[in-house]
Protein backbone atom coordinates (compact mmCIF):
# COMPACT_ATOMS: atom_id res chain seq x y z
CA UNK A 1 0.00 0.00 0.00
CA UNK A 2 1.45 3.51 -0.94
CA UNK A 3 1.79 5.91 1.76
CA UNK A 4 1.01 9.34 1.53
CA UNK A 5 3.54 12.75 1.40
CA UNK A 6 3.54 14.42 4.88
CA UNK A 7 4.08 17.80 3.24
CA UNK A 8 5.44 20.13 0.80
CA UNK A 9 7.11 23.12 1.78
CA UNK A 10 5.78 25.85 -0.14
CA UNK A 11 5.92 23.97 -3.29
CA UNK A 12 5.25 26.32 -5.88
CA UNK A 13 8.28 28.55 -4.66
CA UNK A 14 11.94 27.34 -4.33
CA UNK A 15 12.35 30.14 -1.66
CA UNK A 16 10.79 30.11 1.92
CA UNK A 17 11.10 33.10 4.10
CA UNK A 18 11.92 32.31 7.63
CA UNK A 19 10.35 34.98 10.87
CA UNK A 20 13.60 34.81 12.92
CA UNK A 21 16.86 36.68 13.24
CA UNK A 22 18.22 37.98 10.18
CA UNK A 23 21.18 35.72 8.93
CA UNK A 24 23.06 35.90 6.15
CA UNK A 25 21.55 33.05 3.81
CA UNK A 26 17.74 33.65 4.09
CA UNK A 27 17.59 34.26 0.64
CA UNK A 28 19.44 31.08 0.07
CA UNK A 29 17.60 28.65 1.70
CA UNK A 30 15.20 26.79 -0.58
CA UNK A 31 12.22 24.03 0.01
CA UNK A 32 12.74 20.44 -0.48
CA UNK A 33 9.99 17.94 0.46
CA UNK A 34 10.07 16.59 3.68
CA UNK A 35 8.34 13.35 3.51
CA UNK A 36 7.08 10.16 6.41
CA UNK A 37 9.60 7.61 6.70
CA UNK A 38 7.34 4.76 5.51
CA UNK A 39 6.86 6.26 2.48
CA UNK A 40 7.20 3.81 -0.48
CA UNK A 41 10.67 3.83 -2.48
CA UNK A 42 8.70 3.44 -5.78
CA UNK A 43 6.68 6.82 -4.74
CA UNK A 44 10.44 8.71 -3.92
CA UNK A 45 11.95 6.85 -7.39
CA UNK A 46 8.38 9.10 -8.88
CA UNK A 47 9.19 12.07 -7.23
CA UNK A 48 12.37 11.98 -8.37
CA UNK A 49 11.28 11.00 -12.02
CA UNK A 50 8.39 14.00 -12.32
CA UNK A 51 10.81 16.74 -11.45
CA UNK A 52 14.09 16.61 -12.85
CA UNK A 53 15.75 19.91 -10.53
CA UNK A 54 14.67 18.01 -7.18
CA UNK A 55 17.94 17.04 -5.27
CA UNK A 56 16.61 16.03 -1.81
CA UNK A 57 14.17 14.54 0.40
CA UNK A 58 13.95 15.47 3.47
CA UNK A 59 12.85 12.50 5.81
CA UNK A 60 11.00 13.79 9.00
CA UNK A 61 9.19 12.44 12.34
CA UNK A 62 5.52 13.27 13.28
CA UNK A 63 7.17 16.14 15.30
CA UNK A 64 8.76 17.51 11.89
CA UNK A 65 11.98 16.82 13.10
CA UNK A 66 14.26 15.42 10.48
CA UNK A 67 15.77 11.81 10.55
CA UNK A 68 17.58 11.67 7.54
CA UNK A 69 18.18 12.58 3.85
CA UNK A 70 17.54 11.11 0.32
CA UNK A 71 19.82 12.27 -2.23
CA UNK A 72 19.67 12.22 -5.89
CA UNK A 73 22.25 10.75 -7.36
CA UNK A 74 23.27 8.16 -4.66
CA UNK A 75 19.13 7.02 -4.45
CA UNK A 76 19.59 6.72 -8.28
CA UNK A 77 23.18 5.03 -7.80
CA UNK A 78 21.79 2.19 -5.55
CA UNK A 79 18.27 2.06 -7.74
CA UNK A 80 20.03 1.62 -10.47
CA UNK A 81 21.51 -2.07 -9.12
CA UNK A 82 19.68 -5.25 -11.16
CA UNK A 83 17.47 -6.19 -8.75
CA UNK A 84 16.82 -3.32 -6.75
CA UNK A 85 13.76 -2.37 -8.25
CA UNK A 86 12.18 -6.01 -7.33
CA UNK A 87 13.98 -5.40 -3.57
CA UNK A 88 12.98 -1.65 -2.55
CA UNK A 89 10.34 -0.80 -4.65
CA UNK A 90 7.54 -1.33 -1.69
CA UNK A 91 9.93 -1.10 1.25
CA UNK A 92 9.94 2.42 2.85
CA UNK A 93 12.42 5.16 2.12
CA UNK A 94 13.58 4.58 5.81
CA UNK A 95 15.75 1.75 4.12
CA UNK A 96 17.99 4.12 1.92
CA UNK A 97 17.65 7.29 4.27
CA UNK A 98 21.38 8.54 5.12
CA UNK A 99 20.91 9.32 8.54
CA UNK A 100 24.09 11.00 9.18
CA UNK A 101 23.10 14.11 7.91
CA UNK A 102 23.95 17.75 8.69
CA UNK A 103 21.76 20.09 10.40
CA UNK A 104 21.96 23.57 11.79
CA UNK A 105 19.60 25.77 13.30
CA UNK A 106 17.83 29.10 11.79
CA UNK A 107 20.31 31.62 12.60
CA UNK A 108 23.36 29.80 13.44
CA UNK A 109 26.54 32.12 12.31
CA UNK A 110 27.64 31.96 8.56
CA UNK A 111 31.16 30.66 9.44
CA UNK A 112 29.96 27.92 11.73
CA UNK A 113 27.40 26.38 9.16
CA UNK A 114 30.22 26.66 6.69
CA UNK A 115 32.62 25.15 9.04
CA UNK A 116 29.73 22.30 9.55
CA UNK A 117 29.70 22.32 5.69
CA UNK A 118 32.93 21.36 5.71
CA UNK A 119 33.93 19.38 8.03
CA UNK A 120 31.56 16.37 6.62
CA UNK A 121 33.32 13.19 5.38
CA UNK A 122 33.89 13.34 1.30
CA UNK A 123 31.69 11.15 -0.32
CA UNK A 124 28.67 13.70 1.72
CA UNK A 125 30.57 16.63 0.47
CA UNK A 126 27.81 17.60 -1.88
CA UNK A 127 24.81 17.02 0.17
CA UNK A 128 22.27 19.80 1.09
CA UNK A 129 22.71 21.02 4.54
CA UNK A 130 18.98 20.96 6.22
CA UNK A 131 17.96 23.87 8.08
CA UNK A 132 15.69 23.45 11.54
CA UNK A 133 13.37 25.95 13.04
CA UNK A 134 12.85 25.70 16.57
CA UNK A 135 14.10 21.88 16.12
CA UNK A 136 11.90 21.34 13.29
CA UNK A 137 12.35 20.98 9.53
CA UNK A 138 12.45 24.15 7.76
CA UNK A 139 14.76 23.87 4.28
CA UNK A 140 17.52 23.25 2.70
CA UNK A 141 20.92 24.85 1.71
CA UNK A 142 22.22 22.65 -1.28
CA UNK A 143 26.17 22.90 -2.36
CA UNK A 144 25.36 25.57 -5.26
CA UNK A 145 23.80 27.41 -2.06
CA UNK A 146 26.85 26.88 -0.03
CA UNK A 147 29.14 27.71 -2.81
CA UNK A 148 27.55 31.45 -3.03
CA UNK A 149 27.10 31.49 1.04
CA UNK A 150 31.08 31.32 1.36
CA UNK A 151 31.40 33.63 -1.73
CA UNK A 152 29.10 35.76 0.09
CA UNK A 153 30.63 35.51 3.20
CA UNK A 154 34.17 36.26 1.69
CA UNK A 155 33.07 39.03 -0.46
CA UNK A 156 31.47 40.55 3.27
CA UNK A 157 34.99 39.83 4.72
CA UNK A 158 36.65 41.40 2.17
CA UNK A 159 34.56 44.24 2.74
CA UNK A 160 34.49 44.85 6.29
CA UNK A 161 38.76 44.10 5.79
CA UNK A 162 38.67 47.08 3.42
CA UNK A 163 36.22 49.22 6.08
CA UNK A 164 39.04 48.29 8.63
CA UNK A 165 41.71 49.06 6.43
CA UNK A 166 40.21 52.42 6.01
CA UNK A 167 38.84 53.20 8.89
CA UNK A 168 42.62 52.11 10.77
CA UNK A 169 44.42 54.14 7.66
CA UNK A 170 42.35 57.07 9.11
CA UNK A 171 43.11 56.29 12.85
CA UNK A 172 46.86 56.08 11.87
CA UNK A 173 46.10 59.71 9.54
CA UNK A 174 44.83 60.62 12.95
CA UNK A 175 47.60 59.38 15.20
CA UNK A 176 50.05 60.99 12.87
CA UNK A 177 48.33 64.23 12.92
CA UNK A 178 48.50 64.02 17.03
CA UNK A 179 51.72 62.65 17.65
CA UNK A 180 52.13 65.81 15.54
CA UNK A 181 50.54 68.54 17.59
CA UNK A 182 52.23 66.49 20.43
CA UNK A 183 55.59 67.04 19.23
CA UNK A 184 54.98 70.92 18.27
CA UNK A 185 53.30 71.46 21.98
CA UNK A 186 56.65 69.73 23.57
CA UNK A 187 59.35 71.87 21.69
CA UNK A 188 57.24 74.99 22.49
CA UNK A 189 56.80 73.87 25.90
CA UNK A 190 60.65 73.13 25.80
CA UNK A 191 60.97 76.67 24.60
CA UNK A 192 59.08 78.24 27.08
CA UNK A 193 60.75 76.14 29.84
CA UNK A 194 64.22 76.96 28.58
CA UNK A 195 63.13 80.82 28.64
CA UNK A 196 62.11 80.56 32.55
CA UNK A 197 65.29 78.94 33.22
CA UNK A 198 66.67 81.82 31.76
CA UNK A 199 64.73 84.07 33.81
CA UNK A 200 64.93 82.23 37.01
CA UNK A 201 68.43 82.12 36.43
CA UNK A 202 68.64 85.23 36.55
CA UNK A 203 66.63 86.00 38.89
CA UNK A 204 68.49 83.62 41.34
CA UNK A 205 71.46 85.49 40.69
CA UNK A 206 69.91 88.74 41.54
CA UNK A 207 68.84 87.47 44.53
CA UNK A 208 72.12 85.56 45.73
CA UNK A 209 73.71 89.16 45.02
CA UNK A 210 70.80 91.10 47.12
CA UNK A 211 71.52 87.85 49.53
CA UNK A 212 75.17 88.89 49.47
CA UNK A 213 74.48 92.73 50.12
CA UNK A 214 72.14 91.75 53.28
CA UNK A 215 75.12 89.80 54.46
CA UNK A 216 77.64 92.58 54.06
CA UNK A 217 75.14 95.47 55.82
CA UNK A 218 74.06 92.71 58.32
CA UNK A 219 78.21 92.60 58.84
CA UNK A 220 78.19 96.31 59.10
CA UNK A 221 74.97 96.62 61.27
CA UNK A 222 76.93 94.66 63.83
CA UNK A 223 80.32 96.06 63.16
CA UNK A 224 78.32 99.64 63.79
CA UNK A 225 76.47 98.43 66.61
CA UNK A 226 79.96 97.17 68.40
CA UNK A 227 81.75 100.68 67.92
CA UNK A 228 78.22 102.61 69.36
CA UNK A 229 78.54 100.49 72.16
CA UNK A 230 81.90 101.24 72.58
CA UNK A 231 81.46 105.48 71.79
CA UNK A 232 78.95 105.02 74.64
CA UNK A 233 81.34 103.64 76.84
CA UNK A 234 83.94 105.64 76.17
CA UNK A 235 81.16 108.87 76.41
CA UNK A 236 80.56 107.36 79.94
CA UNK A 237 84.10 107.18 80.98
CA UNK A 238 84.25 110.75 80.23
CA UNK A 239 81.22 111.69 81.89
CA UNK A 240 82.81 110.05 84.99
CA UNK A 241 86.16 112.16 84.67
CA UNK A 242 84.02 115.59 83.82
CA UNK A 243 82.61 114.51 87.58
CA UNK A 244 85.51 113.82 89.28
CA UNK A 245 86.94 117.49 87.38
CA UNK A 246 83.44 119.04 89.08
CA UNK A 247 84.49 117.48 92.36
CA UNK A 248 88.11 118.72 91.86
CA UNK A 249 86.48 122.41 90.94
CA UNK A 250 84.18 122.96 93.81
CA UNK A 251 87.18 121.87 96.19
CA UNK A 252 89.15 124.24 94.64
CA UNK A 253 86.09 126.69 95.52
CA UNK A 254 85.83 126.08 98.70
CA UNK A 255 89.99 126.02 99.34
CA UNK A 256 89.91 129.30 97.59
CA UNK A 257 86.60 130.61 99.94
CA UNK A 258 88.85 129.46 102.59
CA UNK A 259 92.25 131.42 101.53
CA UNK A 260 90.29 134.18 100.92
CA UNK A 261 89.00 134.90 104.81
CA UNK A 262 92.15 133.98 106.07
CA UNK A 263 93.75 136.81 103.94
CA UNK A 264 91.04 138.96 105.09
CA UNK A 265 92.19 138.13 108.79
CA UNK A 266 95.79 138.86 108.38
CA UNK A 267 94.98 142.19 106.92
CA UNK A 268 97.76 144.00 104.58
CA UNK A 269 100.60 140.76 105.20
CA UNK A 270 97.33 138.55 103.40
CA UNK A 271 96.36 140.84 99.87
CA UNK A 272 98.52 138.63 98.26
CA UNK A 273 97.57 135.80 99.05
CA UNK A 274 94.03 137.54 98.33
CA UNK A 275 94.60 138.01 94.83
CA UNK A 276 95.83 134.33 94.10
CA UNK A 277 92.65 133.63 96.11
CA UNK A 278 90.25 135.51 94.04
CA UNK A 279 92.18 134.32 91.07
CA UNK A 280 91.73 130.75 91.90
CA UNK A 281 87.80 131.35 92.85
CA UNK A 282 87.33 132.41 89.21
CA UNK A 283 88.52 129.51 87.82
CA UNK A 284 87.00 127.01 90.02
CA UNK A 285 83.89 128.76 89.06
CA UNK A 286 84.90 128.74 85.30
CA UNK A 287 85.33 125.37 85.78
CA UNK A 288 82.17 124.62 87.14
CA UNK A 289 80.45 126.34 84.30
CA UNK A 290 82.52 124.60 81.55
CA UNK A 291 82.02 120.65 83.10
CA UNK A 292 78.16 121.67 83.64
CA UNK A 293 78.55 122.11 79.59
CA UNK A 294 80.45 119.37 78.93
CA UNK A 295 78.07 117.00 81.50
CA UNK A 296 75.26 118.81 78.97
CA UNK A 297 76.88 118.06 75.88
CA UNK A 298 77.78 114.32 77.01
CA UNK A 299 73.75 114.12 77.92
CA UNK A 300 72.79 114.89 74.72
CA UNK A 301 75.65 112.62 73.29
CA UNK A 302 74.51 109.65 75.74
CA UNK A 303 70.69 110.09 74.23
CA UNK A 304 71.94 110.32 70.79
CA UNK A 305 73.84 107.13 71.40
CA UNK A 306 71.00 105.07 72.81
CA UNK A 307 68.42 106.15 70.46
CA UNK A 308 71.49 105.17 67.75
CA UNK A 309 71.95 101.97 69.28
CA UNK A 310 67.92 101.39 69.58
CA UNK A 311 67.92 102.54 65.50
CA UNK A 312 70.55 100.20 64.98
CA UNK A 313 68.99 97.25 66.92
CA UNK A 314 65.75 97.58 64.77
CA UNK A 315 67.54 97.82 61.48
CA UNK A 316 69.68 94.42 62.34
CA UNK A 317 66.21 92.86 63.44
CA UNK A 318 64.86 94.05 59.95
CA UNK A 319 68.42 93.08 58.29
CA UNK A 320 68.03 89.38 59.32
CA UNK A 321 64.41 88.90 58.79
CA UNK A 322 64.54 90.23 54.77
CA UNK A 323 68.04 87.99 54.75
CA UNK A 324 65.83 85.41 56.06
CA UNK A 325 63.25 86.26 53.31
CA UNK A 326 66.17 86.59 50.58
CA UNK A 327 67.12 83.17 51.52
CA UNK A 328 63.85 81.34 51.38
CA UNK A 329 63.01 83.00 48.28
CA UNK A 330 66.60 81.64 47.13
CA UNK A 331 65.41 78.24 48.00
CA UNK A 332 61.68 78.64 46.47
CA UNK A 333 64.53 79.61 43.32
CA UNK A 334 66.19 76.76 43.56
CA UNK A 335 63.46 74.33 43.60
CA UNK A 336 61.79 76.12 40.78
CA UNK A 337 65.00 75.63 39.05
CA UNK A 338 64.94 71.66 39.78
CA UNK A 339 61.09 71.63 38.93
CA UNK A 340 61.89 73.54 35.31
CA UNK A 341 65.39 71.19 34.69
CA UNK A 342 62.52 67.94 35.53
CA UNK A 343 60.07 69.54 33.04
CA UNK A 344 62.60 69.99 30.54
CA UNK A 345 63.48 66.48 30.37
CA UNK A 346 60.15 64.96 30.69
CA UNK A 347 59.43 67.58 28.08
CA UNK A 348 62.21 65.82 26.13
CA UNK A 349 60.66 61.97 26.77
CA UNK A 350 57.69 63.30 25.37
CA UNK A 351 59.19 64.56 22.13
CA UNK A 352 61.14 61.21 21.98
CA UNK A 353 57.97 59.36 22.58
CA UNK A 354 56.16 61.25 20.24
CA UNK A 355 58.59 60.81 17.24
CA UNK A 356 58.60 56.86 18.08
CA UNK A 357 54.88 56.83 17.91
CA UNK A 358 54.86 58.93 14.59
CA UNK A 359 57.48 56.42 12.83
CA UNK A 360 55.62 53.39 13.98
CA UNK A 361 52.42 55.14 12.59
CA UNK A 362 53.90 56.24 9.35
CA UNK A 363 55.21 52.79 8.93
CA UNK A 364 52.17 51.13 9.63
CA UNK A 365 50.56 53.77 7.70
CA UNK A 366 52.94 53.06 4.58
CA UNK A 367 52.34 49.08 5.40
CA UNK A 368 48.08 49.32 5.45
CA UNK A 369 48.21 51.37 2.09
CA UNK A 370 50.02 48.97 0.87
CA UNK A 371 47.54 46.16 2.06
CA UNK A 372 44.87 47.90 0.57
CA UNK A 373 46.45 48.91 -2.60
CA UNK A 374 46.89 45.16 -3.22
CA UNK A 375 42.96 44.92 -2.44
Amino acid sequence: MTMPILSLINPGSPQITHRGAVSEYDDLVHAAPAIDPRTPIEDVEDMFLSDSSLRCLIVVDGARQPIGIVMRERFHERMSKRFSPALYHEKPVSRLTDRDMACAEWGTDAAQLLELAGARPEERMYDSLIITSGGQYAGVLSAKQLSELSNRVRRNAERKEKAVLHSTLHAFDSIKGETGYVRQAAAEGKLHASAMMDKTLAGKTSLDDVSSAFQQVYGQVNDQAAEMEHLRQYTQAVADSIGVIRGWSDSCHMLALNASIEAARAGEHGLGFQVVATEVRKLAMLTKAATGQIEETLAQMVQALNQAVKTGERTREQVVMTASGVEAACGRFEQLLQAIAHNQEQLAQIDACAQRMEERAQSAHAELRRMAERD
